[in-house]
């Protein structure tokens, strides 16, 4: 008991891939005490226990509106669960299965860290979006950063319609009006649709309207992205 000098104590130890070559682990309690004059006490240990807690999750069940159309090997992205962007996690889908309350289970090739849901913590839940589409526009790496990119430049009048593309490895990180997608200088182009389009590993922004409007900019997904993933300058007006 706690008269008796017992004390309760209690931790989380997370077995990372830094001990995956372990073949037999083994759990060794080593005390030092500072004012001793060996350096070491005497401890006694009761009701000593380990209790697995969670580990890496294979999958995530999420609203089936949109992702019972998604498909086997597409690439999704999943938001992180911290303050640090640098947690976000990509994955890749193995299989997918309607579960009967309407919700989907996305099953993923390699197992990721657990996420915050939503059911867990309202309003924090992270987001998965497919990354994949099938038509693609892949800038040349050439290793300085410097990518494709799509310029609408001074086209007034004329609607544009970019859907349901996927750009990667696009955008310049070292020159000026380089990006990944951008309307430049086009001024009215009511009827304009940028939408469900999908940019990954752009080197400089996702999409960047100037001097351009009636524009309409919906539904796009951006991961791996180096500076502002959507810009509009102060010119741009009444885009959606």
């Amino acid at each position: 008991s706690a008269a008796d000098g017992w004390v309760t104590c209690s931790g989380v130890f997370v077995v990372d891939e830094n001990y995956s070559f372990t073949s037999n682990p083994e759990i060794i309690f080593v005390t030092y005490d500072e004012n001793d004059s060996t350096g070491y006490v005497d401890w006694d240990f009761d009701d000593v226990s380990i209790k697995f807690q969670s580990g890496p999750a294979g999958g995530l069940e999420i609203d089936g509106t949109d992702a019972a159309r998604w498909g086997v090997n597409a690439d999704v992205h999943i938001t992180s669960s911290t303050l640090h962007g640098d947690d976000a996690q990509n994955g890749r889908v193995k299989a997918i299965s309607m579960k009967e309350n309407g919700n989907v289970v996305v099953e993923l090739e390699n197992p990721i860290t657990p996420v915050i849901s939503e059911e867990e913590a309202p309003g924090y839940g992270v987001e998965i979006a497919v990354t994949s589409r099938n038509i693609k526009i892949i800038g040349e790496d050439d290793g300085t950063y410097n990518g494709g990119y799509l310029q609408v430049f001074h086209s007034p009048g004329v609607a544009q319609v970019i859907e349901g593309v996927e750009f990667f490895n696009m955008g310049q990180s070292s020159r000026k009006n380089r990006f990944a997608i951008q309307l430049l200088y086009n001024g009215n182009v009511e009827g304009t649709s940028i939408s469900s389009n999908s940019i990954r590993q752009s080197n400089m922004r996702c999409i960047s309207v100037d001097g351009t409007a009636n524009a309409t900019i919906a539904s796009n997904v951006g991961a791996g992205v180096s500076g502002h993933c959507f810009y509009f300058d102060r010119v741009s007006a009444d885009n959606m």
